[in-house]
């Protein structure tokens, strides 16, 4: 990594750990295992969501619905999951972002959200632009999606316990 962009984001992570509001959530015997809670909470519904989706990607549950219309039931619910672990892991990840952005959990983490992200994006390209993706593809793209969402999952748990300052 170049040095200019290394000592911007060392300087970035540095200042992200004396923000207010996540520091007194962290501080707190009360705040900090809620948010905890509800950001495991918010992701295991998330990866729920989406895991009953790929299954339907993959054949394997509600064959007699269209995917557009079992995405559609369940996408509202994912939306609300997602904020959620979005709102809860930017506020615990600021008062220890050094040691979170030098964990090689919490960086495998963030690759499979990227790779997740990815996935969806392509797919949602390939279908929205009015060509029907072929069976073949729906299926690598319900079989990646549920990989990558097993992979954020398990390195997220792992984050504590890996690393060299293991929390």
């Amino acid at each position: 990594m170049p040095t200019e962009l290394h000592a911007f984001l060392s300087a970035l992570l540095t200042s992200m750990e004396s923000w207010a509001l996540p520091m007194a959530v962290v501080a707190s015997s009360f705040w900090f295992p809620l948010v905890l809670t509800l950001h495991v909470l918010a992701m295991a519904t998330l990866v729920g969501c989406i895991a009953v989706v790929d299954f339907r990607l993959l054949g394997l549950v509600a064959k007699h619905v269209s995917v557009e219309r079992f995405s559609a039931d369940i996408l509202p619910l994912t939306w609300i999951a997602f904020t959620l672990a979005i709102i809860t892991g930017v506020t615990l990840f600021p008062p220890q972002a050094l040691r979170y952005a030098a964990n090689p959990m919490f960086q495998a983490k963030m690759l499979f959200l990227i790779a997740a992200g990815i996935n969806m994006l392509v797919f949602h390209r390939m279908t929205r632009a009015g060509a029907q993706a072929s069976p073949s593809h729906v299926r690598i793209a319900g079989a990646l999606s549920l990989l990558f969402w097993i992979g954020v999952l398990i390195c997220g748990r792992f984050i504590p316990y890996f690393g060299e300052n293991s929390f």
